[in-house]
């Protein structure tokens, strides 16, 4: 037996409002159409799913089931129409993430365009179908998706000329504690590394760009800069300060790109730009 998707969402929002009014308004339709809707359901799954007084209609305990099953196959349809979707769309120009901001200089350079996504979301993305390809630090192979090695991101700190480590060829992530540093919100992993690795520091977050640029430029703040943002040239206006590699093995991240095996045909011409065009960053 088939039950119509407009039964159950009627009733999951007389689940959610109560009172058939509210319902038929939260639906848009008349009170008798969700009437006669909720009735024909009863008829059609041939059991009793509310207790019916004197201008009051409420669920029976194989109602409130029925509910909490309508509600999961009500989502289980949803994702199957966003997936389908998304897969199609996939097949035209994949949608491409990454985990970390560094890489975006990367996809700029070869116009693909990318969004930002946490680490912990790479799996369910690729699956869901919602990005063809995920630029992650994290090397994965399961029996539906795998990884191939892209290269590293390199962090340095920006920090100025009359600071008594301005002369040092390299420094470490202890040397820097106790400095408070600004630093933009979205840097992915990078601001997990840079908080545990520092935790004596002071971090002054910036949400905006602009700001962030004119807190360097009006103070003496030190601020972290990558292998990708040097080679891009971002950096300052009448920024005089030095720029150092940090030398701990975890101020260099590898990177991968992940991608579902079935998709492995139409995703490699994409991941082989991007190698090429990541092996030419200094």
């Amino acid at each position: 037996m088939l039950i119509d998707n407009y039964l159950l969402e009627e009733l999951v929002t007389f689940a959610e409002c109560k009172t058939l009014s509210k319902t038929a308004a939260a639906l848009n339709v008349t009170q008798p159409s969700i009437t006669r809707g909720l009735s024909k359901l009863e008829s059609d799954l041939g059991v009793k799913l509310f207790e019916r007084d004197k201008n009051r209609l409420r669920l029976t305990k194989t109602g409130e089931l029925a509910v909490s099953e309508a509600k999961q196959l009500l989502e289980s349809n949803h994702r199957f129409v966003t997936s389908i979707q998304a897969y199609a769309k996939q097949q035209e120009t994949p949608v491409i993430c990454t985990t970390a901001p560094g890489p975006f200089y990367i996809l700029d350079k070869i116009d693909l365009q990318a969004e930002q996504l946490p680490e912990d979301q790479v799996e369910t993305t690729l699956l869901e179908h919602r990005a063809g390809i995920v630029l992650t630090s994290q090397e994965i192979f399961t029996d539906a998706i795998e990884s191939l090695y892209l290269g590293s991101e390199r962090l340095f700190v920006n920090i100025n000329k009359f600071h008594s480590l301005a002369s040092k060829k390299s420094v470490s992530f202890r040397e820097l504690a106790g400095l408070s540093f600004v630093v933009l919100d979205k840097i992915g992993i990078w601001s997990k590394i840079i908080q545990t690795e520092i935790s004596e520091a002071k971090f002054l977050y910036q949400a905006n760009e602009t700001a962030f640029q004119e807190i360097i430029e009006n103070s003496a703040f030190p601020y972290f800069s990558t292998n990708f943002t040097v080679d891009s040239g971002v950096r300052a206006f009448n920024d005089d300060r030095v720029l150092i590699p940090i030398k701990d093995e975890s101020a260099t991240l590898d990177f991968y790109s992940a991608y579902l095996k079935t998709q492995k045909k139409q995703m490699t011409p994409y991941i082989k730009e991007i190698i090429r065009e990541w092996s030419s960053v200094s």
